[in-house]
């Protein structure tokens, strides 16, 4: 991303933050000496330059930071005082041993994980603090005692967008050797195995914590997103607390659990007597429209039309966004959208619960209710369209606190009790019946008629709603007020025989032309080279997988010089041409005049035997290795990660070793450097 200076950036929060004077008035009269002036003001420039002195690990405002959807560390009223190092303010109930647990996450995942550590520390009397990355001072690791970390890996073995300024002051070359000597600390890392780069983040703070001499008490965990991810980090937790207890020299055996017991209280309004909230992120009192994931900017539908023909079972939408000025984007760069759940979902999960869906609520933390909302003042309606996610599968922790505290018919209990628990039966049990089935809560609770939860906590223990991220389909040179995307609308039948219906795609879908949006733009590091460097460039994408190349061809269309012998090839895959060709008509006029100079196209379904996007690489491979000699090209991969991008990269290495007569360490090696130069880009997705 591109940063100013960090020095112009401190100074700016020192002067709009600072409250301490930085005027030094002196009284003096026409004896006093030149001296004690000159003296006066080198004090004061000293103290001036202490205060403003750029910090390296100061927040670049280009990063797009991710929200605390339901926040663990509590926001204080405008009138409270604050500090970065303070940056938990939940209150400390506990009289145990104190620590932190500073998690890093992309889309609420490792938050949650870090809310279940919590949770379980405090019912063995421990003083927990959860703090998001992004809240909290790196300069204070110097001098905690432990911490546990819980980090997500995001794209090609990034850290989470939240994570980036604490990643770069820990990484530093200004870290002094031995600084983390008095820390002590274990990590839970998340990621996704289909991905190359495995964890990496968790491993990068794991190494480099014990390279400044951080001591590491209990192994690092790790959970696989495309395995079972909640069980990984169950059979992690189970084993934590003996090595954290004797750390700290506690007895847990002399310690008994306690049961749930909410941090959020809800409360109701009389009509009229509270101004409603207009934001749909929690913790936030409205949308002021500095567009970033905390703050999401309402904007409205200009087109939104069907691409594929009527020839298919499927649906796949171009959609045209009109920004606000304030939404700044390149080709590349993705669109989060904040969806909502369907209105008839929201009437049957109200009628299921007793809830009424014009009364006016707000959640506050339980213990000290002149916090800042953590939502609302809003509708019980707005509350369940717009801030949890009620189409996906309910946790081992709600499962559990719906048969603890809300089941009274005891067959009913025991089976919620079987799927919650944390043995190998139990998790077998909730593979079987909740994961393999895709079983909402809304399910559960009509199959359990005895169980009556209240809204309150279902408000805290359902799944926030996440936005949904797209490549943007468009180029803001050509389209400078748009953002344009591209979907195929998600909608399958269950093992349940429900209609399970993607919760975005079915949103953006019911969505006319003049309806509104919260949406923002996020900075990707998926970009065409600059013009002067640019050289041939060779674009794959199947299926949806074509939107950025949507706005790199824009791109290309106003850069284009004949002359300079750059080629651009797009490799695109769909089942048939006359039924889901996306953009056929603008990608042959790219042919036509000569912006594409080939446009080969894998039609998947059209004869006995399936053709690949992959098949076709090989089919081309002498001019894609010629291409990928030229020293300024590059290469471009979009869409799905857990075959495609995979079957492409094979590809490639085949051609390597066929054409370019290297070994398969040779062309491992060969592409790796591609990677590394920003040569091969990938922008893939499970």
């Amino acid at each position: 991303s591109r940063t100013p200076s960090s020095t112009r950036r401190t100074q700016r929060a020192f002067f709009a933050n600072d409250k301490r004077t930085t005027d030094f008035p002196v009284m003096f009269d026409d004896t006093t000496s030149i001296a004690l002036v000159g003296l006066t003001l080198a004090i004061a420039a000293a103290i001036a330059y202490f205060f403003l002195r750029p910090k390296p690990h100061t927040p670049s405002p280009t990063i797009a930071l991710k929200p605390v959807l339901k926040p663990l560390t509590p926001l204080a009223s405008s009138s409270s005082s604050s500090s970065s190092s303070a940056a938990s303010r939940k209150p400390k109930s506990q009289s145990g041993p104190s620590f932190k647990i500073l998690y890093a996450t992309q889309t609420g995942t490792a938050e949650e994980f870090a809310s279940t550590i919590a949770s379980e520390g405090a019912s063995k009397k421990f003083n927990i603090d959860t703090v998001n990355v992004s809240d909290y001072d790196p300069d204070d690791l110097l001098n905690e005692k432990f911490v546990i970390f819980v980090s997500s890996t995001y794209g090609d073995g990034e850290p989470p967008d939240t994570a980036k300024d604490f990643f770069a002051w820990l990484q530093s070359e200004d870290r002094q050797p031995g600084c983390l000597s008095g820390l002590s600390f274990t990590i839970f890392g998340l990621g996704d195995k289909t991905y190359e780069k495995f964890c990496a983040a968790s491993r990068i703070i794991e190494e480099r914590v014990k390279e400044l001499g951080g001591k590491l008490i209990y192994s690092r965990g790790e959970g696989d997103n495309d395995g079972s991810i909640q069980e990984d980090f169950d059979q992690w937790k189970t084993r934590l607390w003996d090595p954290v207890a004797t750390f700290f020299g506690v007895d847990l055996s002399a310690l008994e659990n306690e049961e749930f017991k909410p941090f959020y209280a809800l409360k109701t309004h009389k009509p009229g007597s509270v101004t409603l909230n207009e934001s749909v992120v929690w913790f936030k009192k409205s949308t002021l429209g500095e567009n970033n994931i905390n703050n999401p900017v309402k904007c409205t539908i200009s087109t939104s039309k069907q691409l594929h023909s009527e020839k298919s079972d499927r649906s796949c939408l171009h959609i045209e966004i009109n920004l606000k000025s304030t939404m700044r984007y390149e080709a590349g760069d993705h669109l989060g959208i904040y969806p909502q759940n369907p209105s008839d979902l929201v009437k049957e999960f109200a009628e299921r619960i007793g809830a009424d869906l014009d009364e006016i609520i707000s959640l506050r933390p339980a213990s000290d209710p002149k916090m800042r909302p953590a939502l609302g003042p809003c509708t019980v309606e707005k509350a369940l369209r717009c801030y949890v996610n009620l189409s996906e599968i309910p946790s081992k922790k709600l499962l559990k606190v719906l048969a603890d505290k809300f089941t009274s018919d005891p067959a009913e209990k025991e089976a919620l009790l079987e799927l919650s628990a944390s043995s190998e039966k139990g998790w077998e049990l909730y593979k079987a019946q909740v994961q393999g089935r895709h079983l909402t809560t809304l399910e559960v609770l009509r199959q359990n008629v005895s169980c009556k939860p209240t809204l309150d906590h279902l408000l805290e223990l359902l799944p926030a709603m996440q936005p949904r991220f797209y490549s943007i389909s468009s180029c803001p040179a050509v389209h400078p007020s748009q953002a344009h995307v591209t979907a195929v609308v998600v909608e399958y039948v269950t093992p349940t025989g429900r209609v399970h219906k993607g919760v975005c795609t079915n949103y953006l879908a019911s969505l006319r032309d003049g309806d509104s949006l919260y949406c923002f733009t996020r900075t990707s590091s998926f970009k065409l080279a600059n013009h002067s460097k640019r050289g041939s460039v060779i674009m794959v994408g199947p299926g949806t997988g074509v939107a950025p190349f949507r706005g790199f061809i824009e791109q290309l269309s106003l850069d284009h010089k004949p002359e300079s012998g750059n080629k651009n090839l797009l490799f695109f895959g769909c089942r048939a041409r006359d039924v889901d060709f996306l953009y056929r008509e603008e990608l042959e006029g790219y042919v036509a005049s000569g912006i594409l100079s080939e446009l080969i196209v894998a039609f998947s379904r059209e004869q006995a035997s399936k053709v690949y996007v992959q098949d076709k690489i090989k089919e081309h491979g002498a001019a894609i290795w010629s291409l990928l000699l030229e020293p300024s090209s590059a290469l471009y991969i979009c869409g799905d990660a857990r075959h495609m991008a995979k079957d492409v990269q094979k590809a490639l290495k085949q051609i390597a070793m066929d054409i370019g007569g290297k070994s398969q360490a040779e062309a491992d090696a060969f592409f790796t450097q591609l990677q590394t130069s920003n040569r091969m880009m990938l922008d893939i997705w499970t």
